[in-house]
């Protein structure tokens, strides 16, 4: 009895002295606004709180990276556009697409080149995410519709969900491997989110987009399309998207939480790093980036833990001491 009441106090007071706080929300929030340009839109961010994106300038869109402060633009070199940059790794290789007048491309940008990323035989290809590794996730359309694609040591290998309804985008990638995107269900307007995990795929849909028979839809002229947009996913298998109802979102063991900039008209949310910081954009009604930082849950402190400590080990000990008054002389405690 006198080994456990010592391990429950140490136990006790390595709480108060090493305290663990946990996150789920709420966040404080950052608005990421490019100097001169009528919108910005924050797309990825990586552990050392680099964030990419595109805003757009002169009636055209560039891509963008915010490190420390200061503003880069990203335009691929003799593109007629940049529509983005989107993924941003910890090495702070970036991924993002541009059109040159024959379509759209893929791209990466590393140690100051840029590498065009084309799908063979695609019409059109997109690069979305990036992982440690420079494992690359993106779309490409061909003559039978659009699918997904993971680039690893410079094979592609489609993705496409099964029974999908001729359209999937692969959008973040983990170390892990893990891969999140949406995909097109029984109509081509039914978008519904994926998690592709060891060669499982698990649907994903956020809360009360098939509740309503005709909730909001983002593509207008529609009267009904239940949607889920899943865009970014961290080492810690956290996941953040977008649903037709208008609400951005985390995913974490389970639960969603809503992100929701206060005072926004919507807000979506594309990007999220190991601290659970996220990004994405907000319309106000014009269109803003932002960074979420979650707030973590108050933890006693430690002077509190230890007064508690105190007392369960004397009322322990007050319990022995009855039972040593109740015990018999002829038998051992």
């Amino acid at each position: 009895m006198q080994r456990i009441v010592s391990v429950l106090f140490v136990s006790l007071v390595l709480a108060g002295a090493w305290p663990c706080p946990a996150w789920a929300g709420p966040f404080t929030f950052t608005r990421i606004d490019v100097p001169n340009s009528c919108c910005t839109v924050a797309q990825g961010i990586n552990n050392s709180g680099q964030i990419v994106g595109y805003f757009v300038g002169d009636d055209l869109p560039h891509g963008f990276l915010l490190s420390e402060g200061t503003f880069t633009t990203i335009d691929y070199p003799n593109s007629l556009l940049t529509y983005g940059a989107y993924g941003i790794n910890d090495a702070g290789q970036i991924v993002g697409t541009f059109y040159d007048g024959t379509g759209n491309h893929g791209f990466l940008l590393s140690a100051g080149t840029f590498t065009s990323i084309d799908v063979p035989n695609s019409l059109h290809s997109g690069a979305l995410g990036i992982n440690d590794a420079g494992q690359i996730v993106g779309q490409f359309e061909d003559d039978f519709g659009g699918h997904g694609f993971l680039l690893s040591e410079g094979t592609f290998t489609t993705i496409d969900v099964p029974d999908a309804d001729g359209w999937t985008g692969a959008y973040g990638i983990n170390n892990a491997g893990q891969i999140v995107g949406t995909f097109a269900d029984r109509d081509p307007m039914f978008l519904r989110g994926f998690l592709l995990s060891e060669g499982t795929f698990t649907t994903i849909d956020a809360p009360g987009v098939w509740d309503d028979p005709t909730p909001p839809c983002i593509f207008p002229g529609l009267p009904r399309c239940p949607t889920t947009f899943l865009y970014g996913i961290n080492n810690a298998g956290q996941i953040v998207g977008y649903s037709s109802l208008g609400k951005a979102f985390l995913l974490s063991e389970g639960i969603f939480t809503t992100v929701d900039v206060p005072s926004s008209i919507d807000t979506v949310a594309s990007g999220i790093n190991d601290a659970g910081k996220i990004v994405g954009a907000f319309g106000d009604p014009y269109t803003h980036g932002f960074l979420a930082t979650p707030v973590p849950e108050p933890v006693p402190e430690p002077g509190t833990l230890m007064m508690l400590g105190v007392g369960v080990v004397g009322l322990l000990w007050r319990g022995r001491q009855r039972r040593l008054l109740r015990t018999p002389p002829n038998r051992q405690p």
